[in-house]
């Protein structure tokens, strides 16, 4: 059985779901954190984080968790800044 990779989320180690959810690395596909989060004065504000660049390898692995680590970290920052808008449906931060 493959060993799962970890991140670190809000203190705790996590093992990496998504991981098999990136099929290819590319260079020229940045990947970017988007939200739409609910306002009271505004209805809904939108977030979209800096766009996090691939870097073009032949070991892909250690690339797809350096990237998911770098989503986890923006997912991490939307969940302490708004957590009452944080609403997962299944297990994903669940340690196997």
């Amino acid at each position: 059985m493959e060993q799962r990779p970890y991140v670190i989320i809000g203190g705790s180690s996590a093992a990496l779901g998504g991981i098999k959810g990136i099929r290819s690395v590319d260079p020229e596909r940045p990947i970017v954190v988007v939200a739409c989060l609910r306002s009271v004065q505004h209805g809904f504000i939108g977030f979209v984080g800096e766009p996090i660049t691939p870097r073009d390898t032949e070991n892909e692995r250690p690339e797809i968790e350096r990237l998911t680590h770098l989503m986890t970290a923006d997912l991490e920052q939307l969940i302490r800044q708004y957590p009452e808008q944080y609403l997962w449906m299944h297990d994903r931060w669940k340690v196997y």
